[in-house]
């Protein structure tokens, strides 16, 4: 059981609002916290009493103390947005009065409400144990006796961290504080005063700044920022809860760890990869050298965590050696020094610019289609200003036409001129149109739901507010193989006020929402570039050349040889077969068959077309080391008539007559159909064909 604070009962709280920096672009947003008082537990506070009126009041003291100190605590860390919790009504009414009609609403420094700042955690700070100890003695003084008193604090405290949305436990901390004061009072002497002030002062900085480093070391924990030959650079600054020859260990994230019943994301598996000693604490950053390391650190992930000592074995005055030493040290992107081991580990790898082809699609039926282009647009030029290549189906391949429908791109208008790029839309997935764009990478964002909220007031007047929530999803795939390697959803948010005298009508704010989803995407894309090793396009997909083989089921022509000057039907009879057939691979037209063609292994979509035949429009899959694809096809209705029609005279023909000269005749004529056709025997399982008797077929198909 917790009671409420009045003369003796202690009720300390800190509410924690931490909103997350969903990318670069919000990198100067800081974390928001809101300071309420701190708890005691019962059994404590009635300890405390037990012990006397000076420990209890010594704890009313410290906690007092700290409860006014953790806000400047907290904001000397650099990391968080102090926000007053427990003077909200306060805030609410003062909102009220601006909102009253005594004060300019147009005014961009007058308050409005429904606009507080959320927050996703709250922590509780519990002090779960204290004592204060008292100890005396006498001894002989130069001037007479003198009583000398040691008086010593113990205080623990616990931290909890728990998200608010879910409400299950997000985070636990220990906050210990010790510390001693002595006194010697010449006996006979008075004095008055408590004589431990000074140590009930430093025990309440010291738990407001425990207390304050422990939230950020759980909602903000240090990452490494900077990795130079050995040397580390992470963000903590003065104040930050290190010192100078402090010890850190470093430990990298791993994969994450799923609730077999439920699916949830418990955590992620995190392993050290090495030690490291604190050696300047600066204004902005710290850093520190690294005494092992099994891996180099990834820049922005891996994480720094505050350790009392090092492990058996380890020498704190030894330096990391080897591919992390200052002697294998190798130039990196962006001006970083490292080893070769970092040249394979850390996020900084990629020194030549990554192209990306960007994909749009929309979900929401609430955002009209044609803000896919606009959304497109607006992450073309956030990801080029980032410094990444962008290339674009719609500028590369699709007609000038669809820029515009009035002036000198609008086009004829004809459906008809741009039926190509509709069928390679029909025909080409995304992942082999980057491919053929020369993309190492795919970005695909969707717009997933425009909310519309509405919110009606009746205080201080009537009013309407409507907030307009756009999400956007986004995923970073292979440009080789379409796994994904990183994504993220992400939202933006605009509010209008209607009343009596204000009225947006329709909503206009659709662009600056888009805009804003696009800045956070590229931001998110140009860190996840930063952090994954990606390979070139060039580097990730291996082609070859293949051979496309067609054949024709169940189609065949008489064997027709030379004999003297006659020319006899035989008794065999040969396949016949399509060649020269159109091979388009997922939308492009890449060859005729029988090629060789260029394809990657993997899945793709094979089009086949032949003048007589049906067209083959199907999945394959070319498997590693396969270098040719076997088609069947049929002749369509319209082929097969033909056919017929020109074959018609074989059935009056018998094995070893000898054709007459209108049968020869007709027969010359079906070959020339065949050859205009691009249609031949298939001569893959005959031998001796031609050989001392001349084929007809071989002659006129030449």
């Amino acid at each position: 059981m917790m009671m409420r604070f009045n003369r003796k009962r202690l009720v300390l709280g800190v509410a924690v609002l931490a909103a997350c920096m969903c990318s670069m672009s919000h990198a100067a947003e800081k974390k928001r916290i809101a300071i309420q008082t701190i708890e005691v537990t019962e059994s404590v506070m009635e300890r405390a009493d037990a012990e006397g009126a000076v420990a209890a009041n010594a704890l009313l003291q410290i906690v007092e103390g700290a409860d006014a100190m953790l806000i400047d605590a907290v904001s000397a860390l650099g990391q968080f947005e102090v926000v007053g919790a427990s003077d909200l009504q306060r805030i609410l009414d003062a909102q009220d009065v601006q909102e009253s009609g005594l004060y300019d609403l147009d005014d961009p420094q007058t308050a409005r409400s429904m606009e507080l700042s959320g927050f996703p955690y709250i922590a509780v700070l519990t002090v779960t144990n204290y004592s204060w100890v008292v100890r005396e003695g006498r001894f002989a003084g130069p001037a007479g006796d003198v009583n000398h008193i040691i008086e010593s604090v113990h205080l623990q405290a616990a931290l909890k961290i728990y998200d608010v949305e879910r409400g299950t436990l997000f985070d636990t901390a220990v906050v210990e504080v010790d510390d001693a004061y002595e006194t010697e009072i010449l006996v006979g002497t008075d004095q008055r005063g408590s004589r431990a002030m000074p140590m009930i002062g430093a025990v309440s900085r010291q738990l407001a700044t425990d207390a304050a480093v422990a939230v950020m070391d759980s909602l903000a924990p240090a990452k490494v920022i900077g990795f130079d030959q050995g040397n580390l650079f992470f963000n903590r600054s003065v104040g930050g809860g290190v010192n100078v020859g402090d010890f850190l260990e470093m430990r990298a994230a791993g994969a994450a760890m799923l609730d077999p019943e439920t699916g949830e994301v418990l955590g992620t598996v995190e392993r050290g990869i090495g030690w490291a000693v604190v050696t300047r604490v600066g204004d902005r950053f710290s850093e520190a050298e690294a005494i092992e390391l099994t891996q180099a650190p990834t820049i922005g992930h891996t994480r720094l965590r505050r350790a009392k000592s090092l492990p058996a074995g380890i020498d704190p005055a030894t330096r990391a050696g080897g591919p992390f030493s200052a002697a294998a040290a190798a130039p990196l992107a962006n001006g970083q020094q490292g080893g070769p081991a970092e040249s394979q580990t850390t996020g900084m790898l990629n020194t030549t610019p990554m192209t990306l082809a960007v994909f749009v699609a929309n979900t929401s039926s609430d955002v009209p289609d044609e803000k896919v282009a606009t959304l497109e647009a607006q992450l073309q030029a956030s990801l080029s200003k980032r410094g990444i290549r962008v290339v674009s189906r719609s500028q590369l391949l699709n007609a000038v036409s669809g820029l515009a429908q009035e002036g000198s791109n609008a086009g004829t208008g004809m459906a008809s001129q741009t039926d190509a790029q509709r069928v390679l839309s029909d025909q080409a997935s995304v992942v082999s149109l980057a491919r053929q764009l020369g993309a190492d990478a795919i970005l695909t964002a969707t717009v997933t739901s425009l909310i519309v909220d509405e919110r009606r007031l009746t205080r201080p007047t009537e009013q309407v507010v409507l907030t307009y929530t756009l999400n956007v999803s986004w995923a970073l795939l292979s440009g080789a193989t379409g796994a994904s390697i990183d994504g993220s959803s992400v939202r933006s948010q605009e509010k209008f006020r209607e009343s009596a005298n204000i009225s947006h009508g329709l909503f206009d704010g659709l662009d600056r929402l888009l805009q804003e989803d696009a800045d956070i995407v590229a931001s998110g894309v140009a860190l996840a570039i930063n952090t994954h090793v990606l390979q070139t396009a060039e580097d990730s997909i291996s082609t070859r050349a293949v051979t496309v083989n067609v054949s024709l089921a169940n189609m065949t022509v008489p064997e027709i040889r030379q004999s003297g000057d006659s020319w006899i039907v035989g008794s065999a009879r040969y396949g016949i077969e399509p060649f020269a057939c159109t091979v388009t691979v997922d939308g492009f037209l890449v060859g005729s068959t029988p090629g060789p063609i260029q394809m990657a292994t993997g899945p793709a979509r094979l089009r086949v077309e032949h003048p007589l035949c049906q067209t083959f429009d199907g999945y394959v899959s070319l498997a590693s080391g396969a270098n040719s694809i076997d088609i069947p096809m049929v002749f369509s209705e319209e082929g097969a008539a033909e056919w017929r029609r020109q074959t018609a005279f074989f059935e009056s023909l018998k094995d070893g007559a000898v054709l007459r000269k209108t049968d020869l005749e007709m027969a010359r004529a079906m070959a020339t159909f065949m050859k205009n056709s691009r249609i031949t025997i298939d001569t893959s399982n005959v031998q001796n064909l031609g050989v001392g008797q001349p084929s007809l077929w071989l002659q006129e198909l030449e």
